[in-house]
């Protein structure tokens, strides 16, 4: 871009589609006076702006508004490593997800975006809640907490997972919004905490009881399940604080989890900055008496060495001392102490690049250790909610499949009627059903009668006994001269071992549920047999 372009920071981003659920990398432009970012739709349309901004404005795809914006470091996105969400106020309220290929150009974006006035909230998902950073000036609020978890239907009980974001509304109470995908636009519920109850047991829990919670709101309970029995604690705590204060005033965590107020928070961190700078004045004062203990020995040093026996009271660095102050005195520089200064001045920096060093490197040791531990228990919670989510469709999937196949079996217990062929003589019109493990034929009732099921004089045959349940005319029955007329689409047949029941439908539909719903029957029975 030119020398003169307002825009502090412009780049390629992956964005997360708003309508079509798709990431494509867009280009970005970050101008912090006025709080927004723009978006290129396509990466030669950036380009184009990048080299003239002034005459190319047109090419803008979107706008991010960025006064009173929040962002986080999305960590519970699984497509891309390395992804932050900004979300804009009310009434827009919308959730952006951009992803870099690098955690340093993330970190990098994240800061140009806070100098623009943009918050850093709670990291993401709740198992990392928060932890107090250096800064006193902006302590991280517990707003944006969310996560994964469970939720038990109304009317249909069992769980599903849904993903939990803790925000303000428009008049400002803290309210729990729950969507279906984390990148849902539109919340598929909400559960509002002014004047609600968390409950730590359900009524009537599961088998994973420890692992359970609810909220009681407006009268209508609420069941929640987390993955794990700690994370189901986070969750309780931070609600319990939201329940506590509704109205969304500041909430804060120190270091052992514990929520303070704005007030109790500045104070720690003030308490905190008093404490390292405690520590630094006294690992100062120490050098600092070193030093003067060397200017002293030093000054000695040339004292002993004018005489002839001073050696022993001064040791090798004295006598060192004492020859560069004879040196400097036969130069006219004016003596030991200005030299010795300068040695102790040196010893002190170098004291407190070590002090510094070590204290920087504690530091980042304990960061990378609580972000390989932050990283593999989230990594853990979501293979456990995939695989949890996985199990759940499968499982709906083999019940949705039971209940049509019971719907076909039903339609062969009710009957229907079929063109029946035997081994001789001309085909007849059959009423035929199913009734336990036989399926029977019999005669057609009148017209204006209803069909008669009564068994007497009827002939089976049993589905436990067939060997094939097979489409097509394939029988010898079938090859008769008789059956050539039919069409062969319409034409099944039950074999048995000593005979076959060989049926013509009035359509390929009827014959096509009818093998399917015999086979459902078959299965059955087998299976209760086993």
């Amino acid at each position: 871009m030119s020398a003169k372009s307002p825009f502090d920071k412009v780049g390629l981003l992956i964005k997360l589609g708003g309508n079509v659920k798709n990431w494509l990398e867009r280009g970005f432009a970050l101008r912090s006076s006025h709080q927004v970012m723009y978006y290129f739709r396509s990466v030669q349309d950036f380009k184009v702006f990048a080299l003239d901004s002034a005459n190319n404005a047109d090419r803008i795809a979107g706008t991010i508004r960025l006064r009173n914006a929040t962002m986080y470091v999305a960590d519970y996105v699984t497509e891309y490593k390395h992804v932050f969400e900004i979300s804009s106020p009310p009434p827009d309220q919308r959730h952006y997800y951009l992803a870099t290929k690098t955690r340093q150009e993330m970190n990098d974006w994240i800061a140009k975006l806070s100098a623009a006035g943009v918050a850093l909230r709670v990291p993401s998902p709740i198992s990392v809640l928060l932890q107090l950073t250096r800064s006193p000036s902006a302590p991280p609020s517990i707003y944006g907490v969310q996560g994964f978890l469970e939720k038990r239907g109304y009317w249909n009980t069992g769980y599903k997972t849904r993903f939990f974001r803790l925000q303000a509304n428009l008049d400002g109470l803290l309210v729990l919004y729950y969507y279906k995908r984390y990148d849902d636009l539109a919340p598929k519920g909400s559960i509002p905490l002014l004047e609600a109850e968390v409950m730590e047991e359900l009524e009537k829990p599961s088998a994973q009881k420890e692992c359970e919670f609810g909220i009681k709101s407006q009268g209508r309970p609420y069941a929640l399940r987390a993955s794990s029995e700690e994370l189901r604690n986070e969750w309780v705590t931070a609600l319990k604080t939201a329940v506590r204060n509704p109205k969304a005033e500041a909430m804060y965590l120190n270091s052992k989890g514990e929520f303070l107020s704005a007030d109790a928070a500045a104070k720690l961190h003030s308490d905190s900055d008093a404490l390292v700078a405690k520590k630094a004045a006294a690992a100062s004062a120490t050098v600092q008496a070193d030093a003067q203990l060397l200017e002293s020995s030093g000054a000695n040093g040339t004292s002993s060495s004018s005489a002839a026996g001073g050696g022993a009271a001064a040791g090798a660095g004295d006598s060192a001392a004492s020859s560069d102050a004879q040196a400097s005195s036969s130069n006219g520089t004016g003596g030991v102490a200005v030299i010795d200064k300068r040695k102790a001045n040196e010893i002190l920096a170098e004291a407190k690049r070590k002090q510094d060093e070590a204290v920087r490197r504690a530091k980042d040791e304990k960061t990378a250790k609580e972000r390989e531990e932050r990283e593999a228990r989230e990594k853990k919670e979501r293979e456990e909610a995939h695989r949890l989510a996985a199990e759940r469709i499968a499982e709906e999937e083999r019940r949705k499949e039971e209940q049509r196949l019971n719907k076909l079996v039903a339609v062969a217990d009710a009957g229907q009627l079929f063109i029946k062929f035997g081994r001789k003589g001309n085909p007849h019109n059959k009423f035929v059903f199913l009734d336990g493990d036989r399926v029977y034929w019999c005669e057609p009732a009148a017209k204006g009668e209803q069909q008669s099921k009564e068994k007497q004089a009827k002939k089976f045959v049993k589905l436990t006994a067939a060997t094939k349940l097979i489409g097509g005319k394939t029988t010898d029955v079938f090859k008769r001269a008789v059956a050539q007329r039919e069409h062969d689409e319409f034409c099944f047949s039950v074999i048995g071992s000593d005979r076959t029941l060989d049926l013509v439908a009035s359509t390929k539909d009827q014959r096509d549920t009818w093998l399917e719903a015999l086979a459902a029957a078959q299965k059955k029975l087998f299976g209760a047999k086993k």
